[in-house]
C-alpha cells in the first residue's frame, strides 16, 4: 500500500550543535532528516509504503498536486514492482529465482538484471572478492535466511557450501549468464535496494519531479534541493546494539548507503556473530568495523562497496575506498573507549 501526505517541517531547536528537527525511522543504519532556517519553514509531500521486504519513503520539496501526486506514486510503484520481479529471492518466478532454478545452460537475463551483475563483478574484482552475491548458501547456513536453524554450521559444511560460491562460477555474456554448476545461486540483496533507489529517483526526474530524496530499506539518494532551496540532510545512526544516537549529520547531493553489524546477528555461545559473511572464508567477519556508511553518485554502487567494506574491514577498506573514483566512505570501528571514526579524505566534516 501506498500513503501521500504533505507536512511542514517542525521548527529548529535551540541549541545550534543540535540541529536534528525531524527523521525517516529506517530500517538499517541511519535516518534522513530535514533542518529549516529561522527564516523558513521547508513543506515535504512524502509518499511511503512497503517494497521487497522492507519499506520506503519518497520526499518532494514543497506540496505536489493531485495530479503530481498520482504521477509520482505510479511512477514509484512500477519501478519497485518491476526490480521485485527481477531480483526477489522470494518470489519463484521473478528472474533471479528461475536464473536460480536453472541448470548450467545459458540463461538469458533483462538488461538491467545483466547490467547489475555487470557492476557487481566490478565491485567484485575491486574487492578482492568481498563483494559476492553468490554467497546466499552460506548466509542461510548461518541462520540469517528465511528459515529458522537449530544449530550454526560446521567447518564441513562450510567447506561442502563454498564449493559452490565465488563469482567465477558465473560467465557472463552479451545477452546472459552460464553457471558452472546447478547448485550455484545469485542473490543481489546486498544491491538491489540501491539499484531500486536509483531506478525510483531517475523515473522521477525523468517525469520533472527533480527535487526528491528517496530511501528504500535504509539506502538514498538525493536530488535537488527541498522547498526552501536548501541541500537535503541526512543523519547517520551510531552502530548501537541497544538505543538509538546520531553519529554524523551531513547534506547529501547523491547517494548514501550504509552496512553495519549491529542490526542482525546471532549468538554462538559467548560470542556475537555478524550477518556480513565473508564469501572468501565462509564464515561471519570477525574484525571490530561496526558500520561503513558510503558516499556514491549511484546508490547501487554505494549499496555494494558498503558490503564490500563490512567484509574487508577498516584497515583494507579504507585503502580501497581512498582509491576509489566518485567514492567516499565512514568507517565507524569499535574500542573500549568508544567508536572510532575513519574517513576517507573527502567524507565531509563532522
Amino acid at each position: 500500500m501506498i500513503t501521500v501526505g504533505t507536512r511542514a517541517l517542525p521548527g529548529e531547536p535551540p541549541n545550534p550543535k543540535k540541529l536534528l528537527v525531524s527523521a525517516i525511522l529506517l530500517a538499517l543504519a541511519f535516518g534522513a532528516l530535514w533542518l529549516r532556517r529561522p527564516d523558513s519553514a521547508p513543506v515535504s509531500t512524502s509518499i511511503a509504503g512497503s517494497t521487497m521486504g522492507t519499506t520506503f519513503d519518497v520526499r518532494f520539496a514543497g506540496e505536489l498536486s493531485e495530479h503530481q501526486s498520482n504521477v509520482a506514486a505510479g511512477l514509484i510503484e512500477t519501478a519497485l514492482d518491476d526490480v521485485d520481479q527481477a531480483m526477489s529471492t522470494y518470489k519463484p518466478d521473478s528472474e533471479i529465482s528461475r536464473l536460480n532454478e536453472a541448470g548450467t545452460l545459458e540463461f538469458e537475463l533483462s538488461p538491467e538484471t545483466l547490467g547489475l551483475l555487470r557492476l557487481s563483478f566490478s565491485v567484485h574484482a575491486g574487492s578482492g572478492g568481498a563483494f559476492d552475491p553468490t554467497v546466499g548458501p552460506l548466509v542461510r547456513a548461518w541462520g540469517f535466511g528465511p528459515d529458522d536453524r537449530e544449530s550454526l554450521p560446521s567447518e564441513a559444511e562450510v567447506q561442502v557450501l563454498l564449493q559452490d560460491v565465488g563469482l567465477e562460477r558465473l560467465q557472463l555474456s552479451e545477452t546472459g549468464v552460464t553457471k558452472a554448476g546447478a547448485a550455484v545461486e545469485v542473490d543481489l540483496s546486498a544491491i538491489a535496494k540501491g539499484y531500486a533507489v536509483d531506478r525510483v529517483s531517475e523515473s522521477l526526474a525523468e517525469a520533472g519531479l527533480a527535487n526528491h530524496l528517496v530511501e528504500v530499506g535504509g539506502e538514498l539518494r538525493a536530488s535537488g534541493v527541498r522547498d526552501d532551496g536548501t541541500a537535503w540532510r541526512v543523519a547517520i545512526d551510531k552502530p548501537l546494539y541497544e538505543g538509538r544516537e546520531f553519529q554524523q549529520v551531513l547534506e547529501l547531493t547523491g547517494s548514501m548507503a550504509t552496512s553495519g553489524d549491529y542490526r542482525n546477528w546471532v549468538q554462538d555461545g559467548d560470542v556475537r556473530r555478524s550477518h556480513t559473511i565473508d564469501p572468501r572464508t565462509g564464515f561471519p567477519v570477525e574484525h571490530s568495523l561496526a558500520s561503513v556508511t558510503v558516499l556514491s553518485p549511484d546508490c547501487a554502487s554505494a549499496d555494494a562497496w558498503a558490503t564490500a567494506f563490512m567484509v574487508m574491514g577498516e584497515g583494507k577498506g579504507h585503502v580501497v575506498a581512498e582509491n576509489l573514483a566518485g567514492v567516499e566512505a565512514m568507517f565507524l570501528v569499535r574500542t573500549d573507549a568508544g567508536f572510532e571514526r575513519v574517513v576517507t579524505s573527502g567524507f565531509p566534516e563532522e
